[in-house]
């Protein structure tokens, strides 16, 4: 029992089949994409919102889209959200 408990910590990765490169390369660019798409959604809002546009105050989702998306890119405001919003986008390339 223990050679077979020492056998599989030795062998922890040895035992997984590698992933093709190209399969990596893939999610990484999916990923890329759906944040391209996530930074504009909240950039519209964030705009929506600073500017006071009636469309955005009206809405109750509002508030907890823009909470998430302080959360996502690690701000506190709604200004600090338009500010990083006004800066090149690091999700463009």
């Amino acid at each position: 029992m223990k050679y077979v408990l020492l056998s599989l910590l030795l062998s922890g990765c040895a035992a997984h089949v590698p992933v093709a490169q190209s399969n990596c390369c893939k999610r990484l660019d999916i990923r890329a994409v759906e944040m391209q798409r996530y930074y504009r959604f909240c950039k519209t809002i964030a705009k929506g919102v600073v500017n006071r546009d009636p469309k955005a105050l009206r809405n109750r989702h509002v508030p907890g889209l823009l909470a998430s998306c302080r959360y996502v890119f690690d701000v506190n405001t709604n200004r600090e959200l338009l500010r990083l919003f006004s800066s090149p986008s690091p999700f463009l390339f």
